[in-house]
């Protein structure tokens, strides 16, 4: 039973350390769309100043 009950437990702390590398890689993927979307902005002011 100890055994069953530590399994347990360490695949709740992966899950925790799952999500949590989900969730800083949907920010950083966020943060590359975001970053391209400025690129793409700032090319179309270049373009609109000249």
């Amino acid at each position: 039973m100890p055994y069953i009950l530590h399994g347990f437990l360490a695949m709740q702390n992966k899950g925790q350390i799952v999500r949590r590398y989900n969730f800083l890689h949907t920010l950083s993927y966020y943060r590359n769309i975001l970053r391209g979307l400025f690129s793409l902005s700032s090319i179309k002011i270049d373009l609109y100043h000249f």
